[in-house]
């Protein structure tokens, strides 16, 4: 390599080094989608995965055996990352109705999502804190 590339890199190098760090929420974006994605289609086994390991049990007992819930529309409406980067507030919200009743309705979770460490140091991955409270549907 001639020094004239040298120096055509050169700047290109200081530019890309002086690139602030990836924030650690980066991912929560992909996370909340898959999860939306997961619970508009009845995955709910895919859908527990996004919960800490403590909380799937009774998430998948308040989803999986409810043949009469009808899933008509989910998403997230205020996600905010805390300034410790290391936690999240969501509203998320499940359209739906429960047969018998025709009765669109709508159910809001707010959720705390927290960010765990791998070991090592590296990223991890966000995860549900805990189940919902008891359900409208199950009153």
């Amino acid at each position: 390599m001639s020094l004239r590339h040298v120096l055509l890199l050169l700047p290109l190098l200081l530019v890309v080094g002086c690139l602030p760090a990836p924030k650690i929420g980066a991912d929560l974006p992909n996370l909340l989608k898959g999860f939306s994605e997961s619970m508009r289609w009845k995955d709910y086994q895919t859908a527990a995965g996004y919960l800490a390991p403590s909380a799937r049990e009774a998430f998948l007992n308040d989803f999986v055996d409810d043949k009469d819930l009808q899933v008509v529309g989910s998403e997230y409406k205020n996600v905010n990352i805390q300034d410790d980067d290391q936690s999240a507030l969501a509203t998320y919200v499940l359209e739906y109705y429960h047969l018998p009743s025709p009765r669109l309705q709508e159910w809001h979770w707010r959720q705390h999502w927290i960010h765990l460490q791998e070991k090592g140091g590296k990223s991890g991955t966000w995860v549900i804190e805990e189940a919902p409270d008891e359900l409208p549907w199950k009153r």
